[in-house]
């Protein structure tokens, strides 16, 4: 089975491939896009990412790429040629906005966390309470009315101080 028969043929792929005869470099190593052209029933190459025409057909995959503009290019295509891959990944406005919604996602979460902090800060400042008026209601044998009401005074004691 070659290769061309075991790639996926609605994806597109950088090869390496050889310049044509007017090329700056004609003996230089190129990255062009491969893909597979259901018109013609075939995988074809188009011009090297750099700009300058190629030969049809890739070279042997593992070929040294020679040509520096089309190494320049070849992170953003390899990118651009990934599964999963969005245009709007690389739109400038579109991550602008995803970065303003994290930042007020954010704000809002540090405002909650803030909140829930100072709402646990009056949690430990009732059960501190309780539990001093506990040791005290013990310590003085205080009967089961005067206890519930003890208890409930110090729970509503840290309500107050922050009203």
């Amino acid at each position: 089975m070659s290769e061309s028969t075991e790639l996926d043929k609605t994806r597109r792929y950088l090869r390496p491939v050889q310049a044509t005869i007017i090329s700056d470099d004609p003996n230089g190593v190129h990255l062009a896009v491969y893909e597979w052209l259901p018109m013609f029933d075939a995988w074809a190459t188009g011009p090297g990412i750099c700009g300058e025409s190629m030969k049809q057909g890739t070279l042997p995959d593992g070929t040294a790429v020679t040509c520096a503009r089309c190494l320049e290019w070849q992170p953003k295509y390899e990118r651009m040629l990934a599964p999963g891959y969005r245009p709007e990944d690389d739109d400038p406005d579109v991550l602008r906005r995803r970065v303003e919604a994290a930042e007020k996602l954010n704000e809002a979460h540090l405002k909650v966390e803030h909140r829930l902090a100072m709402e646990a800060q009056t949690a430990e400042a009732a059960i501190a309470r309780v539990r001093d008026v506990l040791e005290e209601l013990k310590a003085q044998g205080a009967t089961g009315m005067q206890f519930y009401s003890r208890v409930l005074d110090a729970l509503e004691e840290p309500k107050r101080r922050t009203r």
